[in-house]
């Protein structure tokens, strides 16, 4: 039985792994995604329960010339509601551009009508590289918020839901300078929620701003936790020990919190097998990667 349950754990790895197998197929060269002339903005769809990417769209549109900007993503949102049937709507506040419009429907399940040519996730090339969630980042309010869980709470889920796409070739072109990110809980369903029908929309922004985000952003890709698949001892090498680990639910949900820095061992043996997030804090960044328990 033990046997059955390494293979299937490696079956999953595996399938993980396929990623960074694939290239941009339907994507133009990875030199000519930015448009410097133009406002580039890459929408992913991210399951809201597993965390799972599934597609993302890239288009472009007018570049603003008044630094619309300069102190937040230049997005309206709005709904319309008719009885059981409503719209969520983001325009671009600099020429009224629609950027995404999303039905959601009373007691079923609602779809997004733009942008239209989404491209599924196993087009997309991963990297080692991790991109960290600036600072500045926007979270759009929902009905999910309040409903389902706090605000701060669903934060939390964004927040995870964007270490789906940190690593992404894509993501880390935006941010080869500076960038915007803006998240936002999609519930496909109005009336009673259900989190297996909704959705995390991520939107990557780089329009006006220019100067390069510093290096620090990208947290360093010698960080190794091993072994991994493990039974919930591991250690870890790459150089300074991190400050802190963070362990974290596939729900988001904070399980443990491990200070590092006088040893290169941690033991979280206690959890029950399953794959967790850690959040490891090292002094050039923050990097969050999957460790897989097994005992």
């Amino acid at each position: 039985m033990k046997t059955i349950k390494w293979i299937l754990l490696g079956l999953l790895m595996s399938c993980s792994t396929l990623f960074c197998q694939n290239v941009f197929s339907q994507f133009p060269q990875t030199d000519t995604i930015i448009k410097e002339d133009s406002m580039n903005l890459a929408i992913f769809i991210v399951d809201f329960m597993t965390y799972q990417f599934e597609s993302a769209n890239i288009s472009y549109y007018s570049k603003c010339n008044n630094y619309c900007d300069a102190d937040s993503l230049p997005f309206s949102m709005y709904f319309d509601s008719w009885w059981d049937y409503a719209h969520v709507y983001f325009h671009y506040q600099y020429d009224s551009s629609l950027l995404f419009q999303g039905s959601i429907i009373w007691m079923g399940f609602g779809n997004i009508s733009y942008p239209t040519n989404f491209i599924p996730a196993q087009n997309f090339q991963y990297l080692s590289n991790a991109v960290s969630l600036p600072a500045n980042t926007e979270y759009y309010n929902t009905t999910i918020a309040g409903n389902y869980c706090t605000w701060e709470e669903y934060k939390q889920r964004a927040q995870i839901a964007w270490h789906s796409i940190d690593s992404l070739e894509l993501t880390n072109i935006f941010a080869d300078k500076q960038f915007r990110v803006g998240l936002y809980g999609y519930s496909r369903t109005e009336g009673l929620f259900n989190p297996y029908n909704a959705d995390w929309i991520i939107f990557l922004y780089r329009g006006n701003t220019e100067p390069a985000f510093s290096v620090t952003n990208i947290v360093s890709p010698s960080f190794n936790l091993y072994p991994n698949p493990g039974n919930g001892r591991f250690s870890f090498d790459g150089g300074t020990n991190p400050q802190k680990i963070d362990i974290f639910n596939l729900f988001g949900e904070k399980l443990s919190e491990i200070n590092t820095l006088n040893t290169k061992n941690i033991d979280i043996s206690y959890l029950p097998d399953g794959i967790y997030l850690i959040k490891i804090f090292l002094k050039s960044g923050v990097r969050l990667s999957k460790i897989f328990i097994i005992h």
